[in-house]
């Protein structure tokens, strides 16, 4: 027990600085990048994984279902006059008509499986897929020149510490970098900092 006692006080004593402030251990940036990509959701994988489900898509059908209801009614009406001119005279016959109605009641159900063979070749998901990767890669770089740009600014201020600040406007200007790595990394850099 009074080992590990004095192990931490030695571990705290250690880092000490000439000013009397405990020096602050960062974390390796290469880990805070990991950190800083997983937060924002940057992953390359996921795009190629997703470039090749964009390519096996083209291999499954697309499936149109479709159903389809007609009522018809016919209704067909035939008058025939039966008229007769003899020597005897003329002699109207008896009309004779003939009325037709039928109706029909129809349902069509359609089952489709379409395979585009065109998009085995060419996949126009295939250049959004890409779209998107070059603009992942470019919000990628961005968000690691920030990170970098904050952390080397942060260790600067930890390993040269500017004489001519006041030891206050230090620790605010660190505590601000502190805050900027932590909101790109949704928290963690400030969980991993000793202060």
């Amino acid at each position: 027990m009074r080992l590990k006692i004095f192990i931490m006080a030695f571990l705290v004593v250690s880092r000490i600085g000439q000013a009397g402030t405990v020096q602050m251990t960062l974390p390796d940036i290469s880990v805070v990048h990991k950190m800083a990509l997983n937060y924002a959701r940057i992953n390359p994988e996921d795009l190629s994984d997703l470039k090749r489900r964009s390519r096996r898509a083209a291999i499954l059908p697309t499936f149109q279902i479709g159903a389809k209801r007609a009522i018809q009614n016919n209704v067909n009406v035939a008058i025939d006059d039966n008229v007769s001119v003899t020597s005897a005279g003329t002699e109207i016959g008896p009309t004779t008509s003939n009325i037709k109605q039928d109706s029909n009641d129809d349902i069509s159900l359609e089952v489709k499986a379409v395979w585009s063979l065109n998009e085995l070749i060419y996949n126009p998901d295939t250049i959004d897929v890409t779209q998107e990767a070059r603009y992942q890669m470019r919000e990628r770089r961005l968000l690691l020149a920030e990170v970098n740009k904050r952390y080397f600014e942060l260790e600067k201020l930890i390993k040269f510490p500017d004489p001519k600040e006041s030891p206050k406007k230090m620790d605010l200007l660190k505590d601000e970098l502190i805050a900027d790595l932590d909101a790109m990394t949704g928290g963690w850099f400030g969980e991993q900092i000793d202060r």
